[in-house]
């Protein structure tokens, strides 16, 4: 089957720990700095930070490269990518965002590392470079039961 191009407004760059990602913008509702206030929830895995006020609802926060089994996110301008599959509403700390791409991206195939390989729905390039981007299927982490169930 033939997969359609997507305009490169369609797509964000970002990172998880050292590992390149892309993920569709229509996955994303917000792209937002670290909250400077994320209260504690005791009792959660280490990679549930908390909650913290979001626009005047309680959100909360996952650490993703360590709820991956990465290193932690540990920097106080590691940007917050909110997400609401479903029912769901969540940021997600990312180690970077490294922007939008600049051309037009078609659908390629990639080996992704095991640790992301549940995630993972396909893999972009961009017209005229052979940088490949696995896409990251946020929808695909919120569904995940590990998240579910955040108490240890």
């Amino acid at each position: 089957m033939v997969q359609p191009s997507l305009d490169a407004a369609e797509v964000l760059y970002y990172t998880l720990g050292e590992q390149s990602v892309a993920s569709l913008m229509s996955d994303i509702v917000a792209l937002q700095r670290r909250p400077d206030h994320i209260a504690a929830v005791p009792g959660t895995q280490p990679w549930m930070l908390g909650i913290a006020d979001i626009a005047g609802g309680l959100l909360p926060i996952v650490d993703l490269p360590l709820f991956l089994g990465l290193s932690a996110v540990t920097e106080a301008s590691n940007p917050l990518l909110v997400v609401q599959p479903g029912d769901l509403h969540m940021g997600l700390l990312v180690n970077r965002v490294l922007g939008h791409p600049e051309a037009t991206l078609q659908y390629a195939d990639m080996d992704v590392p095991e640790l992301f390989q549940p995630y993972v729905r396909c893999a972009l390039s961009e017209e005229q470079s052979e940088m490949l981007w696995p896409v990251f299927d946020l929808a695909a982490v919120a569904a995940d039961p590990r998240l579910q169930t955040v108490c240890v």
